[in-house]
């Protein structure tokens, strides 16, 4: 049995017309059965191939040049191996990127990561919202989703979708009772416990009262809510401009920004932040986006830590910087540019979660003493109440 978001199937790689390609910027693994099929070619151009690999016990790495391309990516941004032997030889990761699949003895979630720009431009003109669908292979019968060990996560999942795309709520309200019933249901989905989940997913109503309550006795002044913004962002760029320089033109936004003081960077980032509104057109977006961030890391939600990772430090983070990195791109919304820069912190959030959780996380938290209230503050002022 397949659960699977109901627009993976729309997806179909652009191959060469993609800007942000995928065969660039990080290292591609290659697994040991198509290594096997590697050595038992006698072309040249299986000894082109061979030559720039990095073997390993059970498999090898793609040799990547200076740039951090792929070396068999050609000037066309279309794959040599694929033009040579078709994909039949182009490896597991290459050919299920970006398609997520979390696979159970009873049934297999297919979901599509967020790093890729046909997905995002996929999910900007999706009409309808995001939504799970079920399909059955032929000559298997159809199991019921309250039999499955994982139930409890599913059942989030599937509230977690409706809640982020029901528009009776704003996307601030929505966003922040996502992560706090996600919290609060841990020990539900790690212990399969459905009849537990059940009962707080009764709670919406409580769980939104309680975050429209807690606003009021949150701290929203500018000395709370506006350096957390600043310093995400700040983080996320001297983490990203340290660490990864074939990612830093992606996010480049300023070529003066590293010879100003903290004190200036901060104050350029919180100039656009009050210069710019979120529009309608905007807040869709966001709710399909983090319904589609929820589905693609459901896999990570059969362990506590998985949980808070997802909902605390990426998912909150994550939409924060899609909103306020593009302030100083100068690209419009909705073009295919902007997809690909989007695509870009995808790759960081959902492939690089170290920098996540041992970089940008603890210099957020240690400079402007954040908790989970502070982010729920800049949610419901930036997104709605």
């Amino acid at each position: 049995m397949f659960l699977l978001a109901d627009y993976y199937d729309s997806f179909s790689c652009v191959g060469g017309s993609c800007l942000n390609t995928c065969c660039a910027g990080w290292q591609i693994e290659v697994d040991s059965q198509t290594l096997d099929m590697y050595r038992e070619k006698s072309d040249s151009f299986s000894e082109y191939v061979r030559a720039n690999l990095i073997y390993s016990e059970g498999g090898a790495k793609v040799r990547l040049t200076e740039e951090r391309r792929c070396p068999f990516l050609n000037s066309e941004n279309l794959c040599d191996i694929y033009t040579h032997w078709g994909d039949t030889y182009m490896g597991d990761t290459c050919c299920a990127f970006p398609r997520i699949i979390w696979q159970t003895p009873e049934v297999t979630l297919l979901a599509h990561s967020l790093s890729c720009e046909e997905v995002l431009r996929i999910l900007f003109a999706k009409v309808s919202p995001v939504a799970l669908c079920s399909e059955i292979a032929e000559g298997e019968k159809e199991i019921a989703l309250d039999t499955l060990p994982n139930y409890s996560i599913y059942q989030f999942v599937l509230w977690s979708l409706e809640m982020l795309q029901d528009t009776s709520h704003t996307f601030g309200e929505a966003l922040a009772a996502v992560v706090s019933m996600g919290l609060k249901s841990q020990t539900a989905m790690q212990s399969h416990d459905m009849e537990g989940m059940d009962n707080l997913l009764k709670q919406s109503d409580r769980v939104l009262s309680d975050v429209r309550r807690g606003y009021d006795v949150i701290d929203k002044s500018e000395r709370v809510v506006e350096p957390l913004i600043a310093s995400i962002v700040d983080s996320f760029w001297q983490m990203v401009h340290s660490r990864d320089s074939y990612k830093q033109g992606m996010f480049y936004w300023c070529e003066d920004y590293f010879s100003w003081d903290k004190n200036t960077r901060h104050q350029k980032i919180l100039e656009h932040i009050k210069e710019y509104k979120v529009s309608a057109a905007h807040i869709t977006f966001y709710r399909k986006l983090s319904a589609a961030f929820i589905l693609a890391q459901s896999y990570r939600f059969t362990t506590e830590e998985g949980v808070k990772n997802v909902l605390q430090s990426c998912l909150l983070n994550y939409i924060i910087l899609v909103d306020i990195l593009p302030l100083f791109w100068n690209v419009e919304f909705g073009t295919a540019e902007y997809f690909a820069r989007i695509a870009h912190i995808g790759r960081i959030f959902e492939y690089t979660g170290g920098w996540i959780n041992d970089i940008l996380a603890p210099a957020v938290a240690g400079e402007t003493g954040a908790d989970l209230d502070t982010y729920i503050a800049v949610l419901l002022l930036r997104y709605g109440i």
